[in-house]
């Protein structure tokens, strides 16, 4: 009975497994150009449910490193200051709307990020400083590296999401696109309008939830 069983659960994860396969992808832009830092998630109903994450998004140097931080939801992230100087950081997105003020070092409780969409941070002290934590609803996600390339691995599935900070005002809109053809090295490519992006800095008056379009969730 107990090696029927074995058999059983075998066969199942097997199976489970057979579904899976890589999905790679080539984030370019409208010029034919790789884009690094791109997110790429894909779509479908994936069954379980993600481990809690831990997360790191530093300061050094007055930016934010890395730039682009991609995490799943409810990922729990520290930011520690790595100057020798005091930041304060701050986000406005309705995906995750927080302030840390001025602080050295490490702020004493790390932020949870628990609502998918694109949280675009700041600081108030150094308004040059502008950074992303993405955060995913789906545990099959990936940034592309400096040659626009990531791969994913995940069970069958006919489309795919793509954002990049440069992709037009609307920041926070996530472009959808169904997976068809690949080219010759069986990647399937994915193109980015490359739209130059110029934001204006939230004002004193601005409170949370104002709407400038880059502090917004990303949508369909």
């Amino acid at each position: 009975m107990i090696i029927k069983i074995i058999g059983a659960f075998l066969t199942l994860f097997l199976a489970v497994s057979a579904q899976a396969r890589d999905y790679a992808f080539s984030v370019i832009d409208t010029d034919g150009e790789p884009i690094a830092n791109a997110l790429v998630m894909l779509d479908g109903e994936f069954s379980g449910e993600a481990s809690e994450q831990h997360a790191i998004m530093d300061q050094i140097d007055q930016a934010f490193v890395p730039r682009v931080l991609a995490v799943t939801k409810d990922t729990v992230v520290d930011f520690p200051n790595s100057d020798d100087i005091r930041h304060h950081v701050y986000s406005f997105s309705p995906a995750k709307t927080f302030e840390l003020k001025l602080y050295e070092k490490k702020p004493d409780n790390p932020i949870t990020f628990d609502e998918p969409g694109i949280v675009v941070l700041g600081c108030n002290i150094h308004d040059q400083m502008i950074g992303y934590i993405a955060v995913s609803d789906t545990p099959h996600y990936a940034l592309t590296d400096d040659q626009g390339r990531a791969t994913i691995s995940a069970p069958d599935t006919q489309s795919a999401r793509v954002w990049h900070e440069s992709m037009a005002v609307n920041q926070h809109k996530v472009k959808r696109l169904t997976l068809t053809d690949t080219n010759e090295r069986g990647e399937y490519v994915l193109t980015v309008a490359n739209q130059a992006t110029t934001f204006p800095q939230p004002s004193e008056q601005e409170a949370p939830g104002f709407n400038n379009q880059r502090f917004q969730q990303y949508g369909d």
